[in-house]
């Protein structure tokens, strides 16, 4: 029964959703994340005092942590997608070449292994197969796939398919052009790893000299005493030096859990920023910098909760 209605539930609901472009587990998941960042949020503010830190990154972590990593999981799966449409437009082509259709085509490239694109391939020509024209196959499929190599070979196999001629042709430069658009990828990331390792490290050098600051500088200082003599308000003698004022400075009344919060509350912010200008230099994607966000806002959590213990 279970498995009817989650059969029934895809095909009715997920699969036309997504045909119309709509992502629904992703907008599923994002309002849950906003629903929980709100409650976080709230609890926050109700206990200030005692749980701030722990709401602020329960807050922090709805927002960036489930919404960015199922859009991490979909951006793998599209890459994997990427990853065999070359060998998929080749195929087509060398079927285009020996005189099958491209119906005929379609139909023997769905019985083959092409990874992550096995499935969408054959969901194609499932529908093919129902008797809808290739067209609006196509088109139908580029308009709901968010892969831009997908969408940029389909529509060079429409445009080929609506002239009639030259389908071969038009499919093996389009095979060729995604093998190159691949590799310009793979060497701009071999490129940009080196800039997302130096943020990384420039965030854990951050977190061990804020650490550091809060286990021992900061406790030592609060220990430091006001010399007795000030205290009571006698004047320590001149040496013909100007008299140190020990209070001016806040010496006196230094209290560690504001600036222990402080800390933490500037390691969040700097996790946020870093982890968004890393997945922009590595991915060109602020989704993709939201995943670092959330890790790096983790961590911070974790070493304060059990160094500093916030």
């Amino acid at each position: 029964m279970t498995s009817s209605v989650r059969l029934w539930f895809r095909r009715n609901v997920v699969i036309k959703a997504r045909d119309r472009g709509i992502d629904l587990y992703g907008a599923i998941i994002l309002a849950l994340s906003i629903l929980g960042a709100v409650i976080s949020a709230i609890l926050c503010l109700l206990f200030y005092r005692n749980l701030w830190a722990d709401f602020t990154y329960l807050s922090l972590a709805f927002i960036l942590g489930p919404y960015s990593l199922y859009l991490g999981v979909q951006h793998r799966r599209i890459n994997g997608i990427d990853s065999e449409f070359p060998n998929f437009l080749s195929d087509l082509a060398e079927n285009r070449r020996a005189g099958l259709t491209i119906e005929s085509s379609i139909k023997i490239a769905s019985t083959g292994d092409y990874g992550e694109w096995t499935p969408e391939l054959k969901n194609i020509y499932s529908k093919i197969s129902w008797g809808v024209p290739v067209i609006e196959v196509l088109k139908e499929y580029i308009s709901s796939t968010k892969s831009m190599l997908v969408k940029r070979g389909l529509a060079l196999l429409e445009e080929a398919y609506r002239a009639g001629g030259g389908i071969y042709e038009s499919l093996k430069n389009a095979a060729d052009d995604s093998r190159n658009i691949l590799w310009l990828k793979v060497e701009k990331k071999s490129e940009m790893i080196v800039y997302l390792l130096i943020v990384y490290i420039a965030f854990f050098v951050f977190l061990v000299i804020i650490l550091l600051m809060s286990t021992t500088f900061i406790p030592a200082v609060a220990e430091i005493g006001i010399p007795e003599m000030a205290l009571e308000g006698s004047a320590p003698p001149q040496f013909g030096v100007q008299q140190f004022d020990v209070q001016q400075f806040g010496i006196q009344g230094i209290d560690p859990d504001f600036y222990n919060n402080l800390f933490y509350a500037a390691l969040l912010i700097q996790s946020i920023g870093s982890g968004i200008i890393g997945g922009i230099m590595y991915d060109s994607s602020v989704i993709s910098g939201m995943k670092h966000a959330f890790l790096m806002c983790t961590v911070t959590y974790i070493f304060f909760k059990f160094l500093v213990m916030i």
